[in-house]
């Protein structure tokens, strides 16, 4: 395994495809998870364009690995 430093942005805008390994599933989130990233992205967003300087978020560890494209 390899791990490297990203950001979100490179990590969701980036050409390359990942999927998350099947012994990654099990560590699912619920329904508010993905609510709370969304509002944490957006807020994050919104302080860009209203031309501030942005709170570093910390994501943590995701464990992806490359997808072949078929």
């Amino acid at each position: 395994m390899h791990a490297q430093r990203t950001t979100f942005s490179k990590l969701v805008q980036g050409e390359k495809q990942f999927q998350v390994p099947r012994y990654q599933r099990t560590y699912s989130w619920g329904e508010e998870e993905p609510e709370r990233l969304r509002d944490d992205v957006t807020e994050l967003a919104e302080d860009r364009l209203e031309g501030q300087s942005p709170a570093a978020h910390f994501l943590g560890s995701v464990v992806l690995a490359p997808d072949r494209i078929t």
